[in-house]
Parts: structure tokens; C-alpha cells; sequence
């Protein structure tokens, strides 16, 4: 059973889902579940490209797809992570004019 509950057929698509469930997350912002399913998909992963269960052209499909998930869900991550940076600047430049504010009003 994948972590969706549904019948797993084969390891391949096992990974498929976990990629897809990580792509999800991203697209929701739900930065802890993400991490949590990519340390899932890490070591089932790695099962399947060392461990021969599938056979090469499936083998290669499954990591095609896994692929372009991953590519989505990094164009995802690294606009969130802009949002966040842009957010911290705003913050920073907000404090730098309360700052000013009090020293000026010190001052006088």
C-alpha cells in the first residue's frame, strides 16, 4: 500500500507517488510534509536503481517522470524561498526605520 492507501503496483510506481505527493506539497506550501516524503522517497529511491526491480525501459520512465516532478517542485521551492527573502527585507528595512524613528525622536 502506498502512504495514499491505494495498491502499489510495482516499486517504480511507489516512487511516482511519493514524487507527485512532494510536488503537492510544494504547490500547498506545506514545507514539513515535504521534507517528511522526501526522506520516504530517499531510500525507496535508491532501492529501485540499485535493486533491479524493474526492468530498464520502466526503470527509465519511472526516473523521466520522477525527474520532471522534481524540476516542478524545485521551481516551487525556489519561489517560495524568494517570497520568504523578500519578506525578511521588508522586515529588516522595518525595523531599520523604527530604529531610525526612535533615535530621531532621542534625540530631539
Amino acid at each position: 500500500m502506498s502512504a495514499a492507501g491505494a495498491p502499489v503496483t510495482d516499486a517504480g510506481e511507489h516512487v511516482l507517488r511519493l514524487s507527485r505527493q512532494m510536488h503537492e506539497a510544494a504547490r500547498d506550501g506545506a514545507w514539513a510534509r515535504l521534507a517528511a516524503l522526501h526522506e520516504q522517497r530517499e531510500p525507496a529511491l535508491r532501492a529501485l536503481c540499485e535493486g533491479r526491480l524493474l526492468a530498464p525501459d520502466r526503470l527509465r520512465a519511472v526516473l523521466e517522470a520522477v525527474l520532471e516532478a522534481d524540476r516542478e517542485t524545485v521551481a516551487l521551492v525556489m519561489a517560495a524561498r524568494e517570497d520568504a527573502q523578500a519578506a525578511l527585507r521588508q522586515l529588516a528595512a522595518g525595523r531599520r526605520a523604527v530604529g531610525a524613528y526612535h533615535e530621531s525622536r532621542a534625540g530631539a
